[in-house]
């Protein structure tokens, strides 16, 4: 198999649009959340997710640690509003 630059840009412009999806849905979770006067942050929750993503990273055999990054990276952002 031959790898191209396309290739690897077709796979970085799906993580950005599954990075746009997760947000999406994150927005709409904290919409729910406000209107029922839950908080947003859930530690325990983000928590079980870096171990379980870790998990998966150690058994892909990627870095957990830059994995975990990346996670806790996505997990700190607040979702944007669509414009308009």
């Amino acid at each position: 198999m031959t790898v191209s630059r396309a290739d690897i840009d077709a796979i970085d412009d799906a993580l950005l649009d599954l990075m746009a999806r997760r947000a999406a849905l994150v927005a709409e979770l904290w919409a729910g959340k406000t209107a029922r006067g839950e908080p947003l942050h859930d530690v325990s929750r983000e928590a079980a997710v870096i171990e379980r993503l870790r998990h998966r990273a150690e058994a892909m055999h990627l870095d957990a640690d830059a994995v975990e990054a990346t996670f806790r990276t996505l997990l700190g952002r607040v979702p944007r509003r669509p414009a308009g």
